[in-house]
């Protein structure tokens, strides 16, 4: 909800200093945000996890894919690393 355009919109149009302008909290405190009742909240919560552990597992797959890159692709750059290369796949 935070990084809603309207949330933001509100925040930015809310703010104090002409320089650095930033967030008033005593006014950012009031803005009316919807909170589920328990049930809600729980079902909500059994669906979404499933996903919020998927996108976590995928993050840390590019995060080791990433670090297998950047240590390999120096070497096969610089010749130290050779990879056979089948003439049907071209």
């Amino acid at each position: 909800m935070v990084s809603s355009e309207k949330f933001v919109e509100y925040a930015t149009q809310t703010s104090e200093g002409t320089k650095m302008p930033r967030a008033n909290w005593k006014t950012l405190i009031k803005y009316p945000v919807v909170i589920p009742n328990k049930s809600t909240s729980k079902r909500y919560n059994e669906i979404v996890s499933d996903f919020v552990y998927i996108i976590q597992k995928n993050i840390f797959e590019c995060k080791t894919l990433s670090q297998i890159r950047d240590s390999l692709l120096p070497k096969l750059m610089s010749g130290k690393i050779k990879v056979p290369i089948d003439e049907d796949d071209l």
